[in-house]
Parts: C-alpha cells; structure tokens; sequence
C-alpha cells in the first residue's frame, strides 16, 4: 500500500500493561488490506507513529501487537485491534493514503495490516497480500486480551508462504500443481471426460491423481491468477465471458482481455478459498450444493456457503 508519512507522534500507547487507557470494545466491518516492505513508501520497514515498534514488526499478540496503518482521525495512533480471520491483535503505527481517502470520503472505514518481507522479498509478499485482502471483514477495536491468536506469520519470507489458518496450513503461490476441491461435495474440480477441447465443461468428480483432476495457478495483476487444467493445457473460464448468476464454468484458452478467465482466490477463515471471477465479479459455485459427480460448476453472487468454497491441495 502505497502511504504518505507524517512526522513521528511520540505518543502514550493504548496498550494494556504499558499504562494503558481503557476503552470499551466495539466491533466493525472493515476493508482490510494489506501491506510489506516492498509496496511501503518508501520500500521499507519506515512507520509514521512510533508507538511501542521503531520499525513495522510485531507477532501478533495482545503483548505484542503487528504494526497496522490507518487515517488517524478514524483511529488513533496506539489503538489495539483484533482481526479475526488471521487470529493476530494489531496496534496502529502509521499511515496509509487510501485510508486517508476513504475515511475523508464517506468515512468508509480502512485498515492496512503489515504483512512483513524483506528487501529482497519477491512477488510472493504481494501475491499474499492480495490473497488475503478482504473487502469487508470483523475487526474488534479496543478489544480485550483473550483472544485466539495464531503463531502462524502472515508472511515467510524464507519459504514465500502465505498464512492460511492456525492449523499451519500455507500456500505456496511460486510452484506446483493444486487439487482444487469443494468443500460442500470434497470432490474435485475436474474437466468432463478429460477432454482437451475448448468450451469442455468443468465438473465436479472424486479424484483420482491425474492430470485432469490438477490445475497450475499463475499470477496475473491485483491479486488475481489464471488457472490452467494440467492434462489440457486450456484455463478455468466463464462460458461467453457472461456476468449472470448461474453461467456455466469451462476451459478455453487464456486470452487475458476481459477477465472471464482470471480468478481471485480469495482466502477464507478455515483455510479454504473462494475464486472470485475478475470480470463478472460473481464466485465459483457447486450449483445447489450438489454431492453428484459430474456436476457442472457455475458462477454465483457470493454468499459464504461451504459450495463456494474450496480447498487446495498441493500435489
């Protein structure tokens, strides 16, 4: 996240133990975004409102909050926030202009969470950032100190692994090939017949190891990949580039023009995905929750249910 910098406050954090103010709790659905070394302004761990970290850092918990950015006037520099579907508390040190926009413009509330890197961090760090970027999520401001956290890094830059869950479990967006399975049938993505045509049908199956039944996910821009079927070499599609509810999902060749082939995967709080369709915005749906092989897959308005989303396995 691109972010302007104001002079440094010396001010009293709001922190629990550290002769701490006390707030009541409140909760608030967010834009919650996120941010690291390399798309800091200028690259690097700089922070606006040194409160109990010289540099962006932290693990997460209560005792030591990660670094978040944020419009000053929407939460102070020092506040405490929990944010559920990454389980880590946060304290705000620093400044991010796209708050600063939204807060002035419509008070649409905005957090910019450090995700961590390092100077010779890769396209990783901003795939993750952009996989776990939600447009609107649960944060807790001001919130007590008996929360869940996870140990898990948001981040490893050691290994460009992005968090998932507090089980450990990670994605590894640089390599190798995923099962794609929904979790309402815990059948496979597959492509009907293993047919290496264009406009061939993507269904549901048990799997069986093939290639048929293995994808390639790929970045594209802003946070979205293409997805490409092992065995036929054609991509994950919305059938004549439609944006309606119940259009039916199949390979064709990656053209890269509007979007209809290009997916956001966007992670969920129990380690599971939903794909987002870049074009038509809608998400890749099991159609009625369906546990029948050879189930034809749509796209649909999301709506949080277990036929939306999916796990990833990594083969």
């Amino acid at each position: 996240m691109k972010k302007s910098f104001l002079k440094p406050l010396l001010l009293a954090p709001l922190l629990a133990g550290f002769g701490a103010a006390v707030h009541a709790s409140s909760t608030y659905n967010m834009y919650v975004t996120f941010y690291g070394w390399l798309d800091n302004s200028p690259p690097s761990a700089t922070i606006a409102y040194p409160q109990i970290h010289s540099t962006a850092g932290g693990t997460g918990t209560h005792s030591d909050p990660i670094t978040f950015a944020c419009d000053s006037s929407e939460l102070a520099p020092g506040t405490i926030i929990y944010v559920g579907f990454v389980k880590k508390y946060f304290i705000m040190e620093d400044d991010c202009t796209e708050c600063d926009s939204d807060w002035s413009n419509g008070k649409k509330r905005h957090v910019d969470l450090w995700t961590g890197g390092t100077a010779s961090s890769g396209d990783g760090l901003l795939e993750c950032e952009d996989a776990l970027t939600q447009g609107s999520a649960s944060v807790i401001v001001n919130p007590s100190s008996s929360e869940s956290v996870s140990s898990t890094p948001l981040y490893d830059n050691s290994t460009n692994k992005c968090y998932v869950d507090d089980s450990g479990q990670t994605y590894d967006f640089t390599s190798g090939n995923q099962e794609i399975e929904c979790v309402s049938s815990l059948q496979a993505v597959t492509v009907s017949g293993a047919s290496k045509s264009n406009g061939a049908a993507v269904v549901q199956q048990n799997f069986t190891d093939d290639d048929n039944a293995l994808w390639q996910i790929s970045a594209t821009s802003g946070g979205y990949y293409k997805i490409k079927n092992v065995h036929s070499g054609l991509y994950l599609n919305v059938d004549g580039a439609s944006k309606a509810n119940g259009a039916s999902i199949i390979q064709y060749p990656y053209s890269g023009t509007k979007g209809n082939d290009e997916w956001k995967p966007q992670v969920n709080s129990d380690g599971s995905f939903t794909f987002i369709n870049r074009y038509s915005g809608l998400v890749l749906d099991d159609p009625g929750s369906s546990n029948t092989s050879g189930v034809q897959f749509d796209q649909w308005g999301s709506n949080g249910g277990k036929n939306q989303k999916f796990y990833m396995i990594g083969q």
